[in-house]
């Protein structure tokens, strides 16, 4: 996929260790809504050359519609090796976002690991899920489909897809035209349908760079029919309380974090800022 040789420095330069929750998706409003997916979680490991720096985003929590309307998809959170805008191309490590629900009792999806999950719909009209090579296929409609590190907006959404909050709300007429937001990931997950029914969206899929070692995933917890699905490895010393689990029909999904540590030293946990944040081994 990459020459290790670009990246990566000598087994015997320092080694820096991650452990990488997404985003949790927000969930859909009203009192059939279902709950947003939680995000996924990464771990592994990397060999870095003396003084590389390496570049984190961390994903935000979807962003809840209200009134009966499908939410926000969760964003990722990733490890990169440039400062420019980040790109698949540069990811070392990436934990993805939930997707949200819909009406109807439609649950969020929880983030992937080598691949997201498709949307629940009534209509088979959810979002598709996220690969290893390609985003999830929009579920029709006005929904967009998700791409490189982007989930895509629920049909007749009233905001823009993006990396750092996964796919925008989804819209509709608040009863049966509702539709959730794709979670984003290495690849993001498609947005739910706009047509008749209920469609949520497809969750994004994570990413291993294949230099890395002692790399693993945990897909996220799916959401019920009231509730977002709770956070996983929550019980891991490194999890920072109240991130990566899918919102209710009323709140946001919440945010992402990752935490690394070099050469076994003390571990740092970077929160959600909205931006890149770098440090230097």
């Amino acid at each position: 996929m990459f020459s290790n040789e670009l990246w990566f420095g000598a087994a015997g330069g320092p080694h820096v260790d991650f452990k990488i929750w997404g985003a949790g998706a927000a969930g859909c409003g009203g009192g059939d809504g279902g709950g947003g997916g939680s995000g996924g979680y990464t771990e592994g490991t990397t060999y870095q050359a003396e003084g590389t720096t390496l570049y984190i985003n961390v994903g935000g929590g979807g962003v809840t519609n209200g009134s009966g309307l499908g939410g926000g998809g969760g964003g990722y959170t990733g490890v990169f090796t440039t400062s420019s805008t980040p790109a698949i191309a540069n990811a070392l490590l990436i934990a993805s976002g939930g997707s949200s629900g819909s009406r109807g009792s439609q649950i969020g999806k929880g983030g992937g690991g080598t691949n997201g999950v498709a949307g629940s719909s009534s209509h088979s009209a959810g979002g598709g899920a996220g690969t290893q090579s390609a985003g999830g296929a929009a579920g029709g409609g006005n929904a967009t489909a998700g791409a490189a590190l982007t989930g895509g907006r629920g049909g007749l959404g009233n905001g823009g897809a993006g990396g750092y909050a996964g796919g925008g709300a989804g819209a509709g007429d608040n009863a049966t035209f509702t539709s959730g937001g794709g979670g984003a990931g290495y690849y993001g997950g498609g947005g739910g349908s706009d047509a008749t029914g209920e469609h949520g969206g497809g969750s994004g899929s994570g990413f291993i760079h294949g230099g890395a070692t002692d790399g693993s995933f945990t897909a996220g917890n799916n959401g019920s029919g009231a509730t977002g699905g709770a956070a996983v490895e929550s019980g891991d010393a490194q999890y920072a309380s109240g991130t990566s689990a899918g919102g209710d029909r009323v709140n946001n999904g919440e945010n992402g974090s990752l935490s690394y540590s070099i050469d076994g030293g003390s571990w740092v946990t970077i929160a959600y800022s909205g931006g890149v944040v770098s440090f230097t081994t």
